[in-house]
């Protein structure tokens, strides 16, 4: 609205908006970086559960799973 009535100059309009388009960037890369280190952490510990099952069976303490 303040672009069409002229309160703000095409420039300010297009730096507003470069701004939220920044901001919105950073946002889904948090994002994403939230994803990968759930999924690592599940890794992990599916990792862990199968270490621990074949440390149980076998009497072989094996290094996987272990952060």
């Amino acid at each position: 609205a303040g672009l069409k009535n002229g309160t703000i100059s095409r420039e300010h309009a297009d730096m507003a908006m470069h701004t939220q388009e920044l901001a919105l960037s950073s946002v889904l890369l948090y994002s994403e970086f939230l994803v990968y280190e759930t999924v690592q952490t599940v890794l992990n510990a599916v990792f862990g559960v199968i270490g621990a099952a074949i440390r149980n069976l076998t009497g072989f303490d094996l290094a996987f799973g272990r952060s």
